[in-house]
C-alpha cells in the first residue's frame, strides 16, 4: 500500500512561564513549536504574523502572544508587536498577536498562551536534557482535521508513526459502509498501532 503524504506535521514542548513586560509580569503556558503548529491549530492574528522556517531554523528569540497574556502584560493602547518581552530574562520580540479563540471544549483557555520556536525553547529558555525531544506531535492530512499523539518522541519518529496512523486512516476510509466519524478512524488506527507494536 502505497503510504499518503501527511498535509502538515508539528511538534510542542512546554511549561509554565513567567513573562515579563516592563515592570508587568503573567504567569502563562509557554510552547516551543514549529510553524506548522500554528496552520494545523488553525490560528490567525490581529495584529503582526507567525513565525517562520527561518526563525526555526536560526533559533530566532521572537514570540506570539495570546490575547490573555496581551491583556495581563500590555495597556489597551498599547501595541504588543514590535515591543520586547523577557522570558526567563532572556528579551523576545514579540511578532504577533493572535486572534481570541476563547474558552476550549475542556474549559481551558486557549487564549493565555506564548509561542516561541521549537529550538529558542529547548536551547535558550526550556532546556531539553536531548535536543529535538518532544512530548506531543500533531499532524493533518487535511487541514480540517487534527491527530495527536503523545509521548517521549523525537520528531522523526513521530513522523513515521503519524504517516502510518494515516494510512491506516486512509485504508479505513475505503472500507465499505464505514460509519465512523474521522475522530473514531483516528483513534482506532491509533489503538491498532499500539496495539501491533505490543
Amino acid at each position: 500500500m502505497k503510504v499518503p503524504v501527511l498535509k502538515e506535521t508539528a511538534w510542542e514542548i512546554r511549561d509554565v512561564m513567567q513573562i515579563v513586560n516592563g515592570n508587568r509580569n503573567w504567569l502563562a503556558p509557554l510552547y516551543g513549536i514549529p510553524p506548522a503548529y500554528l496552520t494545523i491549530g488553525g490560528w490567525s492574528f490581529t495584529s503582526g504574523g507567525p513565525m517562520t522556517q527561518a526563525d526555526l531554523d536560526s533559533g530566532a528569540r521572537v514570540a506570539l502572544l495570546g490575547q490573555t497574556v496581551v491583556e495581563n502584560l500590555f495597556d489597551p493602547d498599547e501595541e504588543p508587536v514590535g515591543s520586547t518581552i523577557r522570558i526567563k530574562n532572556v528579551p523576545f520580540k514579540v511578532i504577533g498577536e493572535l486572534a481570541p479563540k476563547g474558552q476550549s471544549m475542556k474549559g481551558d483557555d486557549q487564549d493565555d498562551v506564548v509561542y516561541i520556536p521549537f529550538t529558542t525553547a529547548e536551547r535558550k529558555v526550556l532546556g531539553t536534557q536531548f535536543l529535538g525531544s518532544v512530548r506531543r506531535l500533531y499532524a493533518s492530512p487535511t487541514l480540517n482535521g487534527m491527530v495527536r499523539v503523545d509521548g517521549d518522541l523525537d520528531p522523526e519518529i513521530g513522523q513515521v508513526v503519524m504517516t502510518a496512523l494515516q494510512a491506516y486512516v486512509d485504508a479505513g476510509v475505503r472500507g465499505q459502509h464505514d460509519m465512523r466519524t474521522p475522530a473514531q478512524r483516528r483513534a482506532d488506527a491509533l489503538g491498532e498501532i499500539c496495539r501491533q507494536s505490543l
